[in-house]
């Protein structure tokens, strides 16, 4: 059997992709808000960003700055989607392990919401208290 176009399995990604995306938003309606992996995501990255990083942001893009946000995590959602497909056969399933693994930080940004605090060496906190489901994690 011949191995389809990368164009081909680049295109299958991003639409596998989208589904997850879709799935997870409607999954999110019955448990609220707080449920949505898209803003939970945009929240640890905002969490993460620089101070002077996020007020060149708000600077320049003014009431824009969330939507930006969402397109730029949409974007490397479809880059990463992308170029795992194309790497994706039978033996080893690079594109079905980036889904699985997508996932499971998408949960885990849900279930950790809120503030992130990484500590310096090999101590690593990350705290939250604004989600039923808060919790910390200390290695």
């Amino acid at each position: 059997m011949a191995r389809p176009a990368a164009e081909s399995r680049m295109l299958a990604g991003i639409a596998a992709a989208a589904v997850a995306l879709g799935v997870t938003q409607l999954l999110a309606v019955a448990f609220g808000p707080q449920a949505d992996a898209r803003t939970a995501i945009g929240s640890a990255i905002i969490d993460l960003t620089p101070g002077p990083v996020k007020e060149w942001t708000i600077q320049t893009f003014g009431t824009a700055d969330k939507l930006f946000l969402t397109i730029v995590v949409l974007g490397v959602i479809a880059l990463i989607a992308a170029v795992t497909a194309r790497w994706e056969t039978r033996r080893v399933p690079i594109g079905s392990a980036a889904i699985v693994v997508a996932g499971i930080l998408g949960c885990a940004a849900v279930t950790l919401g809120g503030t992130t605090t990484v500590g310096s060496g090999s101590n690593f906190t990350l705290t939250s208290f604004e989600t039923p489901g808060s919790c910390m994690v200390t290695p």
